[in-house]
């Protein structure tokens, strides 16, 4: 399992495929689709033009092609990216555990478990 480092909210990327410029407003997005455990890295929207209606642009790590400018950094973001990476162990940990107990079949793997990320959107409360 590769150590993950994510970028700072504000982040201006460009994702592979594409030459437009988008801002990122989410991390470690995690919800369930049809019974289905759903992950993206990053949700971001257009940049300059922002949030237009609803539509977030949901990507990975490994789809960004170039990182244009990196958002703001200060000790609550160190702290927060500490406990977001932290949580994030703990998700692909319970997907693994999944995985393995399930390699015989080629299906979506679904995750019963509690949401790791809970704590850490839990600290927004605290403010």
């Amino acid at each position: 399992m590769e150590n993950k480092k994510f970028l700072p909210l504000g982040s201006i990327v460009i994702v592979i495929g594409t030459t437009q410029k988008i801002i990122i407003v989410q991390r470690a997005i995690n919800y369930k689709e049809k019974n289905v455990e759903k992950y993206f890295d990053y949700g971001a929207v257009m940049y300059p033009e922002g949030l237009m209606g609803t539509e977030i642009i949901y990507f990975n790590q490994e789809d960004i092609f170039k990182i244009v400018h990196e958002g703001y950094t200060d000790e609550d973001e160190k702290i927060y990216k500490d406990q977001l990476e932290k949580a994030l162990e703990i998700f692909e940990s319970q997907l693994e555990n999944q995985e393995s107990e399930n390699s015989f079949q080629d299906e979506t793997v679904v995750v019963e478990d509690d949401d790791p990320f809970a704590s850490v959107r839990d600290l927004e409360d605290d403010e």
